[in-house]
């Protein structure tokens, strides 16, 4: 699944997740701010994609990747599991600022853990699809947008 893709989901969940929340008192003014905190780094530069040295997000980084280390783990493999993939991106930032002596708000926990969730599940759903829908079908459709492009 490509970038935008992937980060369009993630604001479309983030969206559902915050009316939902301020739906059922679970969220207020201020914490659904802490709540996009992390929803929006997690969602369009640290993703589970570092794992890859060819994706978007590693390349939006260029020479002064940190996020280098992440590249040796394999992709889709650490960092698209879902209890070490959180744990190990949102860890890689919350121990240096606990450290320093930030406050961590919960919310802001919630978001980056829905988002790598959400980017985790969307993976699952289109690897899947690619396994179920015939090639033939998919250089259907493709075929078909294509000529929708040239008319319009």
């Amino acid at each position: 699944m490509n970038y935008k893709h992937h980060a369009l989901a993630c604001i479309i969940t983030a969206i559902i997740l915050s009316i939902i929340g301020l739906a059922t008192n679970h969220l207020t003014t201020e914490t659904l701010v802490y709540f996009w905190i992390g929803v929006i780094p997690y969602t369009l530069v640290i993703t589970c994609d570092l794992d890859s040295a060819s994706s978007v997000v590693t390349k939006l980084f260029g020479p002064f990747n940190i996020f280098a280390p992440f590249a040796d783990f394999g992709h889709r493999e650490v960092l698209h599991h879902y209890a070490w993939g959180p744990f190990v991106l949102i860890g890689w930032w919350l121990i240096p600022a606990l450290w320093i002596g930030y406050t961590i708000h919960i919310e802001i926990i919630a978001g980056a853990v829905s988002m790598l969730w959400c980017h985790m599940f969307t993976d699952m759903v289109y690897s899947g699809c690619k396994r179920v829908v015939p090639k033939c079908v998919v250089k259907g459709v493709k075929y078909v947008v294509k000529g929708i492009k040239r008319v319009c």
